[in-house]
């Protein structure tokens, strides 16, 4: 016996392996959406994490900035004591 294949056999061959290459394009694409949809979150991530330091960085300058100006303020009361205490020893020494 000669097995005979029909164009009715070739079509649905064709048909086969048309929904097998859909769904493996199909499953690539899912892939390819969940790595975009990673890559997304992680930038986003990525993202505050660099505002959360510019932020902490920001604070970190300000609380310098308040350190030095404490601490010329504290300089000048320094400078003024000493200078009150010198006139009143040129004064007594007088």
């Amino acid at each position: 016996m000669e097995s005979q294949i029909t164009l009715k056999d070739i079509v649905e061959l064709i048909n086969r392996n048309q929904n097998i290459t859909n769904d493996k394009f199909e499953s690539v694409n899912d892939k390819f959406e969940l790595i975009t949809t990673l890559i997304k979150t992680n930038q986003e991530k990525t993202d505050k994490k660099f505002e959360n330091l510019t932020e902490l960085m920001v604070k970190s300058f300000d609380t310098v900035y308040e350190d030095i100006a404490h601490t010329k303020k504290e300089i000048r009361n320094v400078e003024t004591n000493l200078g009150e205490r010198i006139s009143r020893l040129e004064y007594y020494t007088a």
